[in-house]
């Protein structure tokens, strides 16, 4: 049995530096800083070829929030696995290696790997532009259940189309009660509302977020968006608030979280880190307020390099742990 099994898009991540004045013309009239916009193959090329213009290229990186989520509680010694889809092409080759340590047996094959242009500002802040390729071929009839419910959590982020959705909401149905679910919902899948995300939500012992995406899925502020969560069963609602750290929610009260001081390099990920960092301590027993503490600690790490660069090593993780411990 593992302990986490993640099902979400799984893209190649091409990391761009960009001055903001060139980022505040044609490019943020499409999409606001630090925001999402999947795009159609006309759209991608148009944005490809104009960050590629403006912008400096730094890294290529495997990505996608589950994938990043597991590779980092692969480094941690967790076992994991991972669902989803990949290309015939170079990159999908890729994608499977960037996997290193998590069990990719699940992962099966399209013509066109997803990718994601990233656009980061001297902030470190980033802003992503999706081209979903094999992410929108996934079907449920080729996920193999066994693999998918010998877990302790199955660990769901979002596809940009409808069928992801769709299988993830017919799995949260099908999943056997001794297995705990999580999801971070991601802008995409705010923008869908919490009526249509209600079946797995109802389902999920975390939920994953940032404030603005919260809010947005609820159509509430941040405390009321809470409410509603937690009045579904959601044990825990964990929002991911950047430089101002965390905030996490439960049944029993909020326990608010201070960011650490680092140097911003890039922000792509942090979120990820943080939701395993989150995983992670609830498997190893911490308290959920504990585990939102691993879990900034990890993720202030994450944003001090590019992509998976600066993820954090096992040592680091376990001196994490040791300073949090309850």
């Amino acid at each position: 049995m593992k302990d986490v099994v993640g099902l979400g898009a799984l893209n190649v991540d091409l990391v761009y530096e960009i001055k903001r004045p060139r980022l505040n013309g044609i490019l943020s009239e499409r999409v606001e800083k630090g925001g999402e916009i999947v795009c159609s193959e006309e759209e991608y090329q148009f944005f490809a070829e104009f960050i590629r213009k403006v912008g400096r290229f730094v890294w290529q990186s495997g990505g996608g929030q589950a994938a990043n989520t597991c590779y980092a509680l692969a480094k941690w010694g967790f076992s994991t696995g991972f669902v989803g889809k990949v290309g015939r092409d170079e990159f999908g080759q890729f994608l499977r290696k960037s996997l290193e340590g998590v069990d990719t047996s699940g992962v099966s094959v399209d013509e066109e790997s997803g990718v994601c242009l990233i656009v980061v500002d001297p902030e470190g802040e980033r802003t992503i532009f999706v081209f979903p390729n094999a992410n929108e071929k996934l079907e449920l009839s080729e996920i193999d259940l066994n693999f998918v419910f010998r877990t302790r959590f199955l660990y769901f982020s979002s596809f940009a189309g409808r069928n992801g959705l769709i299988i993830q909401t017919a799995l949260a149905q099908l999943l056997p009660p001794e297995v705990s679910l999580a999801i971070d919902i991601g802008e995409i899948y705010a923008r869908q509302g919490l009526e249509k995300l209600k079946p797995i939500l109802m389902r999920s012992q975390v939920v994953f977020g940032t404030e603005k995406e919260i809010s947005l899925l609820a159509q509430e502020g941040l405390d009321g968006a809470i409410s509603l969560l937690l009045g579904l069963g959601v044990e825990a609602v964990a929002v991911k608030r950047g430089a101002e750290g965390a905030r996490i929610a439960t049944q029993k009260g909020n326990f608010d979280i201070p960011a650490r001081k680092v140097e911003v390099v890039d922000t792509t990920g942090a979120g990820d880190v943080f939701a395993a960092g989150f995983l992670a301590g609830l498997i190893s027993g911490l308290s959920f307020e504990s585990a939102g503490r691993l879990a900034n600690i990890l993720a202030a790490q994450s944003v001090t390099g590019y992509g998976r660069l600066a993820y954090p090593d096992f040592n680091f993780f376990k001196k994490a742990l040791e300073e949090v411990a309850d």
